[in-house]
């Protein structure tokens, strides 16, 4: 979701899961060299937590890490993102994508610019009770654009056969990254996306991929 900066997210080619899954879907565009994704971890599953942590890397030059979160729980504010820091650095919120209450799915991203460098506690905070099942997930880019390096970004909900996105770039060079939220156990990208995450989460599952970079026009 990035104009020269970077394209985070477009998700192409899931397959249906039995209930409607939310998508998020940025374009993250370049600074000065092309940019890359340097480091992905995850918290792994997390279960009837109110917050939780993991430990995430950055390194390098023109820093962006973005933080995705997968959760499920058929209370709204039980499954909302209330805050996320890393290394004690508050995270802006970019977007999110809820199912409602009847399928309780809800998958959302987080990004920190100019992070601080090594290894560091990414710690996130739900906004009401305990939370049934939660994954977090971060990416950290190198040579991505710092002062504006996300530029667009798109949500879906589907109960389709798979779950697609799309966006539109408008440079060269940028980077494409989605996090899909489902009920599905069985996730799978599709064949022109790089898969960066993917983790069973109780009865639910959270997912993540990446393309890039690519040139200018919708994916």
């Amino acid at each position: 979701t990035k104009e020269e900066y970077w394209k985070v997210a477009s998700v192409e080619g899931y397959p249906r899961p039995t209930r409607s899954i939310p998508v998020v879907q940025l374009y993250l565009g370049r600074a000065l060299a092309l940019v890359k994704i340097d480091q992905v971890s995850n918290s792994g599953a997390k279960s009837a937590v109110t917050s939780f942590t993991f430990s995430a890397t950055t390194a390098g030059r023109n820093r962006l890490l973005v933080v995705a979160t997968d959760t499920n729980d058929v209370t709204q504010s039980d499954r909302t993102i209330r805050t996320i820091t890393y290394g004690g650095k508050t995270l802006t919120k970019i977007s999110s994508s809820d199912a409602g209450n009847t399928i309780a799915n809800r998958t959302e991203m987080w990004r920190l610019i100019n992070p601080p460098t090594g290894s560091n506690t990414v710690a996130v905070t739900l906004d009401g009770g305990s939370c049934t099942d939660a994954l977090g997930a971060a990416v950290s880019f190198i040579n991505a654009d710092q002062g504006i390096p996300i530029n667009a970004s798109n949500t879906n909900d589907t109960s389709a056969t798979s779950a697609t996105i799309s966006i539109t770039t408008t440079v060269d060079d940028t980077y494409l990254l989605d996090s899909i939220s489902t009920n599905a156990d069985s996730i799978v990208p599709g064949s022109d996306q790089g898969q960066q995450w993917n983790v069973v989460i109780g009865s639910d599952s959270g997912a993540g991929s990446s393309r890039g970079p690519v040139s200018i026009g919708t994916y």
